[in-house]
């Protein structure tokens, strides 16, 4: 029977057959690789955080910016720090504007919520402007418990 003769290798091929056979070039190779892995593995990581982020943002509907944490845990636990901050402030602002409409005159009609405060809310979730959205809304909701108020 005639000889089989090897399949042809790719100049890829050849290069890291030549590779194998020098001690050093394999060390080098194995040297690279472990790099790799780790910039691999940071990269994961920061993926995995993005990640968690856009879920605990999407889910508690909080901006990412306000979050800190690096594992979903510690995230979700400081969007609902935030979500706490945020309702106890509304809050006192809410109470401010009841107790300033409340030292008006008994016969006076509380100002009507502008039709464009719906717009500025809006634009200003768009700027992620969260003081301001807080402010509005505190204003809106004075206006719409003054109207309700006997």
């Amino acid at each position: 029977p005639p000889p089989v003769e090897p399949p042809a290798l790719s100049p890829e091929d050849e290069l890291l057959v030549r590779e194998a056979t020098d001690p050093q070039a394999v060390a080098n190779a194995l040297k690279a690789l472990r790099g790799d892995i780790k910039d691999l593995r940071g990269e994961n990581k920061d993926l995995r955080r993005e990640r968690d982020i856009a879920l605990v943002t999407s889910e508690l509907g909080v901006p990412a910016d306000v979050l800190t944490g690096t594992t979903a845990d510690e995230l979700r636990a400081s969007a609902q720090t935030f979500i706490q901050h945020r309702d106890a402030y509304a809050q006192a602002q809410l109470e401010q504007a009841q107790a300033a409409t409340a030292g008006q005159s008994g016969g006076a009609r509380p100002r009507p919520v502008p039709k464009d405060l719906d717009e500025q809310i809006a634009e200003a979730q768009k700027k992620d402007d969260w003081a301001l959205v807080n402010q509005l809304n505190a204003q809106k909701l004075a206006a719409i418990a003054a109207k309700t108020t006997p």
